[in-house]
C-alpha cells in the first residue's frame, strides 16, 4: 500500500512492541548515504591510484567517508530539516528512557 506510513505505525504500536520499537526507531532513523553506487566507485577509483596501492582497506574506507562528507557539504545535502519526522521519532522514546 502506497499510503502505509511505517513511522506512524511504530508510533501507534510502541507500547505493544516496546523493545522492538526501539530497534525500529534506530533502524528507520539511519540517514541514507549521500553516495550513489556509481559515485562511490568513481571516488574509489580516484583514491586507489597506483601510487596509493599500499593503503589498507580501513584507510580507503576512511578516505572515502571523509571525501563523501565534503562533497555532500558542497552540494548542500543534509541541510533540509524535516521537523515533523524528527518530532515523530522523538515521540517514539519510551517513558523509561526519559
Amino acid at each position: 500500500d502506497d499510503d502505509f506510513d511505517i513511522i506512524q505505525w511504530w508510533h501507534e504500536h510502541k507500547v505493544t512492541y516496546s523493545v522492538i520499537s526501539i530497534l525500529a526507531r534506530d533502524v528507520l532513523s539511519v540517514p541514507v548515504s549521500s553516495t550513489s553506487s556509481e559515485s562511490a566507485f568513481s571516488l574509489a577509483g580516484r583514491i586507489l591510484e597506483e601510487r596509493r596501492t599500499s593503503l589498507t582497506p580501513d584507510m580507503v574506507r576512511t578516505l572515502m567517508t571523509v571525501k563523501d562528507g565534503e562533497l555532500a557539504r558542497r552540494r548542500g545535502q543534509h541541510t533540509a530539516e524535516n521537523n515533523e519526522l524528527m518530532a515523530t521519532f522523538e515521540d517514539l522514546a519510551l517513558e523509561d528512557e526519559e
